[in-house]
């Protein structure tokens, strides 16, 4: 099977890097291989842009799957959109700057159709003397916080997790961010005074809707998927390890599309300064392999000549689960900030632990935290929890 999800992986790259969905291959026969595909495509979260690029002649059910999938995407978004908006005109009334991060700004920026940039949420990125005031705000038009996420603390958690439920009964979260990167390590490598300078509008979204500059925007996309090297992610309840999703490579291709000769240099120096040259180069090699994007030769050239380094390419680049560990551990300020923060990470909650392992939902609690410390020293747990 990891064969066959290789072939596939490579079809599907190929759809997105020519905007065109190629033939059906002739040896992929019976449902298998049609099923195959659409696991992968849900993974890689592209099921809607595969269905605006027109698979004609592939399996009818291949295709129906993945308008299914499009289509509820679609439904989701127009409402998604509404309750967005409403927040956003909220906290702009409090008078508090929220800077939309990824996902949501992509789509509102660079996708020609907002929905075929899949995502479950929306994360946005207030300064930390803002929190107070957005929680209310958040609470006050009908969002609850996560129960995970109670009586956390600010400064060892750095987002949490609000939920909305319409009167259609579709649900919508936002992550609240009070850092750009969920890490203590990392608390430096990009700020929110980068994130917020040269703020661009997002009217599509919201007249009140605002994101980063794109060349910010490309370097904390690159950041982001780095980060995921080593830490899991969820698609649809499933747990993943790895970076390689084509939608983040669909994201790094299309934002270096938009960056002008200006903006190039202006990344190049952000990078360097920050020592964070070699994870855009490493961003911007995978989105050159998977999707043929086009980089300037000397922007790669100038990014290969930083010698500049930083903690963060370190972390972010060089260092398994339990090294990414200690970096934050490190970070925490005070001895009684450590012992808290030791605690958080060595017993978190029950519900936390038996969401991250679903497939072990039955078993004791003990043999969970045992498997969460068996893969914290692993260099990087390779499977995937349904």
């Amino acid at each position: 099977m990891a064969k066959q999800y290789v072939e596939i992986d490579r079809f599907l790259a190929q759809a997105l890097a020519e905007r065109n969905c190629a033939s059906w291959p002739e040896t992929w026969q019976g449902a298998a291989a049609g099923s195959a595909l659409v696991e992968r495509a849900l993974y890689h979260g592209i099921a809607g842009l595969l269905i605006e690029y027109r698979p004609l002649g592939w399996p009818h059910d291949v295709v129906e799957r993945l308008l299914d999938q499009a289509l509820a995407q679609a439904m989701w978004e127009i409402r998604h959109k509404i309750v967005a908006g409403q927040l956003l005109t909220e906290l702009a009334r409090e008078r508090i700057k929220a800077i939309i991060l990824k996902g949501t700004a992509f789509a509102y920026d660079l996708y020609r159709t907002p929905a075929t940039r899949a995502r479950g949420d929306t994360d946005i990125l207030v300064d930390r003397g803002d929190l107070a005031r957005t929680r209310l705000t958040l609470a006050a038009i009908g969002f609850h916080l996560h129960q995970d996420c109670i009586g956390q603390a600010d400064d060892l958690c750095l987002q949490e997790n609000w939920h909305f439920t319409s009167t259609d009964g579709i649900g919508h979260d936002i992550d609240l961010h009070w850092q750009a990167m969920n890490s203590l390590a990392l608390s430096n490598a990009l700020t929110i005074a980068d994130c917020a300078d040269n703020a661009r509008t997002l009217p599509l979204l919201s007249d009140q809707a605002l994101t980063m500059e794109r060349k910010t925007a490309l370097i904390h996309a690159c950041m982001h998927r780095a980060g995921h090297l080593k830490s899991p992610y969820f698609v649809d309840g499933v747990t993943y390890y790895g970076g390689d999703r084509l939608i983040w490579a669909n994201d790094i291709h299309l934002l270096a599309g938009a960056l002008s000769a200006s903006e190039w240099d202006a990344l190049c120096a952000d990078a360097h300064a920050k020592g964070l040259a070699s994870v855009c180069m490493d961003g911007l090699n995978f989105a050159q392999h998977r999707l043929a994007t086009v980089i300037p030769v000397d922007v790669m050239n100038r990014l290969a000549a930083s010698r500049a380094t930083s903690g963060a390419s370190t972390y972010l680049l060089g260092s398994g689960q339990a090294a990414r560990a200690f970096q934050d551990f490190k970070a925490v300020a005070g001895l009684s900030g450590k012992a808290r923060y030791l605690i958080q990470k060595t017993l978190p909650p029950a519900s936390f632990m038996r969401a991250k392992y679903p497939r072990m939902n039955k078993h004791p609690l003990a043999l969970l935290y045992f498997r969460r410390a068996v893969d914290l020293l692993r260099e990087r747990p390779e499977r995937v929890e349904h």
